[in-house]
C-alpha cells in the first residue's frame, strides 16, 4: 500500500496517521509526497499494480495522473483530490476500483486548503467506481476511514 500525501500534509500530519495506522499493523506500505510522482510509478510497477494507492489533496491528484499514465493499480482512493485534473477515463481504465471521496463544506482549515487548491468537485462522479459526497465530514474524518483499506 502507498499513501500520498497533499502538499499541506506534513504540516497538518494528516497522511502520517494513516500512514502509522497501517504500520502499527504490520502492513506493507510506503509514504510519498505530491511531488514524488516519478518515484510512485517505480514502486507501482515494482509490485506488477497490485496495490492499493491512498492520495489525499495534492497527493490525491498525482496519484490519479500516475494512474492515468498508464499505472495500472487494484485500488486507489482520492480523498479530496485537488489540483491539475488527470484524464478521469484513463484513471478508470487503469484503475481495477477507483473510490473517490469529496468533503463538501468548510469544518476547518484543511478544508480552506482544498478549496484554495483547486477543488474536484464531482467531475471524477462518472468515473469513480465510487463517489461518495461527504457532507458532514472532514478531511480528518476522511482519513480516518481510510484506515479500512
Amino acid at each position: 500500500m502507498a499513501i500520498v500525501g497533499g502538499a499541506a500534509d506534513d504540516m497538518t500530519g494528516a497522511t502520517k496517521s494513516l500512514y502509522d495506522y497501517y504500520k502499527k499493523q504490520g502492513r506493507p506500505v510506503v509514504h510519498f509526497t505530491h511531488d514524488q510522482g516519478a518515484a510512485l510509478s517505480v514502486w507501482i510497477e515494482s509490485h506488477g499494480g497490485n496495490v492499493v494507492v491512498i492520495g489525499h489533496s495534492w497527493g490525491a491528484s498525482t496519484a490519479a495522473k500516475v494512474v492515468a499514465n498508464g499505472c495500472k493499480v487494484d485500488t486507489l482512493v482520492t480523498l479530496d483530490p485537488v489540483g491539475n485534473k488527470p484524464d478521469f477515463s484513463m484513471v478508470r481504465e487503469n484503475a481495477s476500483i477507483w473510490h473517490n471521496y469529496n468533503v463538501m463544506g468548510v469544518h476547518n482549515y484543511t478544508d480552506v486548503i482544498a478549496i484554495m487548491g483547486g477543488h474536484w468537485g464531482n467531475a471524477p462522479s462518472s468515473y469513480a467506481t465510487i463517489h461518495a459526497n461527504l457532507p458532514n465530514s472532514n478531511h480528518m474524518d476522511v482519513l480516518r476511514y481510510g484506515g479500512g483499506y
